[in-house]
């Protein structure tokens, strides 16, 4: 297996030569690299040292084995996988992951396991060798949570403040919990054969990881007891002979809880980290809605969040992200009459988003689809608002595309980008903002009556056009449709939008491009392959715009573009793209 050594190079640097061998390698010398890993489909990646936050973050298949400490956020919203920890972890291990597994082997910090939930027929597992710090399973949603208490030594298995806020899921706590405090939705109960069951294989593969004998831990636990005490076996390798008594506890969560606030003392914080880790330093946490059309795919990897827009069909309310998009397009021509709504997200979906990132310390940056097509910018400022209140060092800032589709997924790269260059808060929401004056979305219907219904342009203007077959070429400008040009036929449209395109280009030249269809991929397939490729010298993507841009607009052909250097007559008001908390 191929050696890295990490001395002298940072995350970015390490994470692209981990890519170059992506069946594995050891890597030696981690100090402090973030991200490494992240979104990793395969391989085994061992690390020596101690690796920086957010160590396999959005993992999805890879192995990850560290030899020695690891810092905050391990296996942030991992998706499958597996991750390996010979020795101790620092705070928000877990994190949003819903699926794979992580393996501690000695303590944890505070907030294992917050926000873990089941995705599909997944079921995330969390299990700690040793204790864990306070705010054990905060939010918990789904997966399994197991402490071990191994070395225990007479502190408490876990700290204060367990289960805060929980709502589903179980968690496994073997030891006594004399002392711990439950909130009301949560039932604590002794360990029955049942339960032991479905953790038993996890006990089993934390021995298999570590080199504990799992009799020695399994055994009084198919027996009954609830107190013992056995050597370890011979070839644990130096590991201390350990009491271990108590109980095993199972606590399964129901109903909806309260969302907790708690001052943790310093004194429980101290107890909670471990010595090699480094303090917490804020996360940067990347929002948009699902406008965006960025697919799901791209946003795991790039470690974007996306909350969905919802789609109204026929009274079945449908989430805009996770829609069948080429069953929905097939049968949107038929839709004419009858033309499914859309909603923006709910003020609670933006308020759980924003605790969670509050309670994890992290800042958040909300780059969004117009204020002026939606009210999803102004739902997201609002209900930031409200989490500041409660949590006054939260810190968020939100930036107005004054766009759509991938006008504005341009915006959400730029602030990716800057993200990971180690920007500011506030220089992550320039960035975007900045990207706004360089981008442009045009846009071709073949019907106008989709647009007339949904308030974008009148009535008679829908009628006549469609009657006289008036095709036009959109874009959005400060915000809101505006033609750009006409033409008796969709051919001639999609050429008059070509000629803009290529004007623009010669003038401020192209960064990058994306084609995209609401409808049939057939023609924009090939007029990408046939016109818009030959042209800009490369491969150009072809992407299905969201169906709430979609039901709006009808069936359509465009291309989205970012240039080099600022279009004209994309904001020609002055505008305050930026707000911040």
């Amino acid at each position: 297996m191929k050696v890295i050594e990490a001395n002298g190079l940072d995350g970015r640097a390490l994470n692209a030569l981990l890519r170059e061998n992506e069946e594995g390698c050891i890597v030696k010398g981690c100090l402090g690299q973030r991200f490494l890993a992240a979104g990793m489909e395969q391989g085994v990646f061992e690390m020596e040292g101690i690796p920086g936050n957010a160590l396999g973050s959005y993992l999805n298949g890879a192995t990850v084995v560290v030899r020695g400490n690891a810092q905050d956020a391990v296996g942030d919203t991992m998706n499958d996988g597996e991750i390996v920890v010979h020795g101790s972890i620092g705070d928000a291990v877990g994190y949003a992951m819903r699926g794979g597994g992580i393996f501690v082997e000695r303590d944890a910090g505070y907030r294992a396991g917050i926000h873990m939930k089941e995705f599909e027929e997944k079921v995330p597992s969390l299990v700690i060798g040793g204790v864990a710090g306070s705010f054990l399973g905060e939010y918990q949603a789904g997966g399994i949570i197991v402490v071990l208490g191994i070395g225990a030594n007479g502190r408490r298995i876990v700290g204060d403040f367990p289960c805060a806020g929980m709502h589903g899921g179980e968690m496994y706590l073997r030891g006594a919990c004399e002392g711990v405090t439950f909130p009301e939705q949560v039932s604590a109960r002794t360990v029955g054969k049942d339960e032991l069951d479905r953790i038993e294989g996890l006990v089993r593969e934390f021995c298999d990881r570590f080199g504990y004998d799992e009799g020695f831990l399994l055994e009084p636990l198919r027996q009954g007891r609830s107190e013992y005490e056995q050597p370890l076996s011979a070839d644990v390798r130096g590991k201390l002979a350990l009491r271990f008594g108590g109980m095993w506890w199972c606590c399964s969560f129901f109903g909806n809880g309260a969302v907790l606030h708690y001052n943790m003392p310093k004194e429980s914080m101290r107890a909670a980290r471990f010595g090699a880790a480094q303090d917490r330093g804020a996360m940067i946490k990347l929002l948009t809605d699902s406008v965006a059309s960025i697919p799901a795919q791209d946003a795991r990897d790039a470690g974007i969040d996306v909350i969905s827009l919802y789609v109204n069909d026929g009274g079945v309310e449908y989430a805009d992200a996770t829609m069948d998009l080429d069953a929905f397009y097939a049968d949107l021509p038929s839709k004419v009459d009858n033309i499914p709504t859309s909603s923006q997200p709910s003020q609670h979906e933006f308020e759980e988003y924003f605790e969670r990132a509050a309670a994890a310390g992290d800042e958040v940056l909300g780059v969004f689809i117009s204020s002026k097509l939606s009210g999803t910018f102004d739902g997201a400022l609002r209900a930031a608002r409200a989490v500041h209140a409660r949590n006054i060092g939260f810190k968020a800032s939100f930036v107005n595309t004054y766009s759509t589709g991938w006008d504005q997924a341009f915006c959400v790269w730029a602030a990716h980008d800057a993200i990971k260059a180690g920007k500011s808060l506030d220089e992550c929401a320039k960035a975007a903002a900045d990207a706004v004056q360089r981008t442009r979305f045009l846009f071709s219907p073949t019907n106008l009556t989709f647009l007339q219904k949904g308030g974008r342009i009148g009535a008679a203007k829908a009628l006549l056009g469609n009657i006289i077959q008036i095709v036009p070429v959109l874009t959005v400008r400060d915000g809101l449709p505006v033609d750009v040009a006409k033409a008796r036929t969709q051919k001639k449209a999609v050429a008059a939008l070509f000629e803009t395109f290529k004007s623009d280009v010669e003038k401020h030249g192209l960064k990058d491009a994306v084609v995209h269809y609401i409808g049939s991929s057939e023609d924009a397939e090939k007029w990408a392959r046939e016109k818009v490729e030959p042209y800009v010298g490369r491969p150009v993507r072809v992407l299905p715009v969201s169906p709430v841009v979609g039901l709006h607009v009808g069936p359509a052909m465009g291309i989205a573009y970012e240039c080099e250097r600022p279009l004209e007559g994309k904001l020609t008001m002055r505008e305050n793209l930026i707000v911040s908390l």
